[in-house]
């Protein structure tokens, strides 16, 4: 749906991620040369569209005229049908990341304790539409593409799976960020049960020591987690938790750690355990990994 959309406007596709159902889709290498940049608005009629910015200096305008120049980190939210367009500052790259959600993947994350086109209108609703996360939130979310996209490189597990969690993921840090309680975009339990078994495991993968910690921390039966959680997420728990770790390996690899090290910090107790799951997703060992990385 996003992907036939952006076809249809004669617009690169890529580098756009998108599921299977065409409801989510990520661009992780959004990159605008000096003569791609005019100022020519359009909208996108069935979707939003986030864009996190990387490098690069240039204006973003609306129709309406709240007009801004983003910095590093900043996140922007156009709505369905808001006409906008980008015009760069200077003679350089603008470099960004572009989320997109279909107004029809509403109630599938709903169903999973996440009302994200409520913040997704929140945001669009301000005069500009922007946000600007703490420092710390903005590194946590950045290592958090950089693991998402190193992941769908390697298609290491369904890929549906892994575009529905960075966006539970991006929009549970900004719901930490900037709603309060009363209006938290999470739902309670237990709507949201599947979506905080993900959150907790985001949390404290390095920590957990069996998953039935995760169910105890949620107060619901082991067995009823488990099988909801495959039925919703199509992988098992084991799978998503190693998948987080592994995720969180490669970065620690490619800023020096040792394997051994790489492996304590994410969770595991062996080394030797840890390549070979290692080994089994990415079909090289860590230490071949953190020698290409390096080179």
């Amino acid at each position: 749906m996003i992907r036939s959309y952006y076809e249809a406007c004669s617009l690169e596709t890529d580098n756009i991620r998108q599921s299977s159902a065409g409801k989510v889709a990520i661009d992780f290498n959004v990159t605008n040369e000096p003569a791609q940049m005019t100022k020519l608005f359009h909208s996108h009629p069935e979707h939003y569209e986030i864009s996190v910015y990387v490098s690069g200096e240039n204006k973003f305008c609306f129709e309406d005229g709240n007009d801004y120049v983003p910095s590093y980190g900043d996140i922007r939210v156009s709505a369905p049908g808001q006409p906008h367009c980008g015009v760069l500052a200077q003679a350089c790259c603008l470099s960004r990341i572009n989320l997109f959600l279909c107004v029809d993947a509403e109630q599938e994350f709903i169903a999973n304790g996440f009302d994200i086109t409520a913040a997704c209108r929140e945001i669009a609703a301000q005069k500009p539409s922007v946000i600007r996360l703490p420092d710390h939130l903005l590194h946590q979310m950045m290592k958090m593409f950089f693991e998402t996209n190193d992941a769908l490189d390697r298609k290491l597990i369904d890929c549906d799976a892994i575009a529905y969690s960075c966006f539970i993921r991006f929009f549970t840090i900004i719901n930490n960020a900037y709603f309060s309680s009363n209006k938290s975009i999470i739902k309670p339990y237990p709507t949201g049960v599947i979506s905080a078994a993900c959150q907790y495991i985001d949390d404290h993968y390095y920590e957990i020591n069996n998953l039935t910690e995760v169910s105890e921390a949620l107060h619901v039966s082991s067995s009823y987690l488990s099988s909801g959680f495959s039925s919703k997420m199509k992988i098992t728990m084991t799978d998503y938790l190693h998948y987080r770790r592994l995720s969180r390996s490669l970065y620690l690899l490619a800023t020096g750690k040792s394997v051994t090290e790489a492996a304590l910090e994410v969770g595991f107790s062996s080394a030797s355990y840890y390549s070979k799951l290692f080994h089994h997703r990415y079909g090289i060992s860590p230490s071949q990994y953190a020698k290409q990385i390096t080179c």
